[in-house]
């Protein structure tokens, strides 16, 4: 299995898991990561991830 750290997902991740169930939050980021892959599969994008505000 490939792991790849994305820091704008894993921020949205931690975000969430301070508010809620960790298997929530975990679905969630999921969800948000099909919805980019399926916006770029339509627009035929690559992967640009928005910056991370620190």
């Amino acid at each position: 299995v490939y792991t790849c750290k994305d820091a704008y997902l894993s921020t949205f991740f931690h975000r969430l898991n301070r508010r809620m169930n960790s298997k929530k939050a975990i679905v969630a980021t999921a969800r948000k990561l099909l919805v980019s892959m399926y916006y770029m599969l339509v627009r035929e994008e690559v992967y640009d991830p928005p910056g991370v505000s620190a």
